[in-house]
């Protein structure tokens, strides 16, 4: 089936989300995330 004309559009909001896991020593692990999120609209941050 094809796809549907594409229509006009706004970029709204980005979320990136980066984790690392880290085998330690001691035989267990170490996850650390990072969560970023970025709007392309000026917001109040209470």
């Amino acid at each position: 089936m094809p796809l549907s004309s594409p229509q006009p559009r706004e970029h709204f909001h980005t979320r990136t989300i980066d984790c690392k896991g880290y085998r330690r020593d001691d035989g267990l692990w170490d996850i650390e995330g990072h969560l970023e999120d970025n709007k392309s609209y000026g917001y109040e941050n209470n």
